[in-house]
């Protein structure tokens, strides 16, 4: 699984160092599911997800001929196959490689989510706890940033949580993408409260989605959407995060966006390999 993820991490970078303005999501879809088979993938263990500005919108969108366009940005959430073994990453970032003080301020809100979460994982720790923390978070963050929200849907139409984020914080990987460990187990009453135990593998994956035309929210926010996963295994005492490397903080992001484009200026091109003691 580690394998897996570090081919997932280096397409995921080589992808974001190859992003530009004027490409179209398949050209950039395929540019990923390229470096997948160049180091070794047996191909994507699932249909990759490529989707720009308004696109990212819809969970599942396929990558399409629409094209990516400067000022919008990116989501793009694909993991390969390794000895059948799957990884699932997101990363979203700047088509143009700079992020918009509104983009950064929502960006940075599902990482703090993110972090927050994965920051509690170990032995013992229940799902609903996650859950917690990462709507907690959200939800505290977007009323700093002046949304008028409620916990959960309810009537009236206010803007909930829910509506903002309209999936699960995770799910269990390994021979599948969504793999075993759903089922409840003797003396647990669901899903969400099945302590976790060391050698669990799992995804966190916070995101926020805002619509265009929802005048509930602020207009500086409309239209920015965002998605980050990583994929975490549990240890004897805590967490690991196998896919650590793939950049994510905004100063990674961004200064690595930089030098691509600026190689590109010059003529090169990056295209990265995992290195050679990680190979089989």
């Amino acid at each position: 699984m580690q394998r897996s993820a570090d081919i997932g991490t280096h397409a995921h970078n080589a992808g974001l160092m190859q992003c530009h303005a004027g490409m179209s999501e398949v050209e950039l879809r395929s540019f990923i599911e390229h470096v997948f088979l160049l180091n070794g993938a047996a191909g994507p263990s699932y249909t990759t997800i490529v989707a720009g500005g308004e696109n990212g919108n819809c969970l599942h969108h396929l990558a399409s001929p629409d094209i990516l366009r400067d000022g919008q940005l990116v989501l793009v959430d694909a993991g390969c196959e390794f000895a059948g073994y799957a990884s699932d990453i997101t990363r979203t970032y700047p088509v143009n490689g700079k992020f918009s003080p509104a983009q950064r301020e929502i960006y940075e809100l599902v990482l703090a989510a993110q972090e927050a979460a994965i920051q509690a994982v170990k032995p013992g720790v229940v799902w609903s706890q996650l859950n917690k923390i990462c709507d907690d978070t959200l939800f505290q963050g977007l009323e700093k940033l002046g949304f008028q929200l409620t916990r959960t849907k309810e009537a009236g139409g206010k803007l909930s949580l829910d509506d903002l984020m309209p999936h699960g914080l995770g799910h269990w990987l390994g021979l599948d993408v969504h793999d075993v460990g759903e089922k409840t187990l003797p003396g647990v009453r669901n899903k969400n409260e099945r302590p976790l135990s060391p050698g669990m593998v799992f995804t966190v994956e916070p995101g926020l989605y805002l619509k265009a035309d929802d005048e509930r929210i602020p207009a500086r926010y409309r239209g920015i959407n965002v998605r980050i996963e990583d994929n975490i295994r549990v240890t004897d005492s805590g967490y690991a995060v196998l896919t650590s490397a793939a950049f994510k903080s905004v100063a990674d992001i961004e200064q690595m966006m930089e030098y691509a484009l600026g190689m590109r200026r010059e003529g090169g091109d990056y295209m990265p390999v995992v290195p050679a003691k990680h190979k089989p």
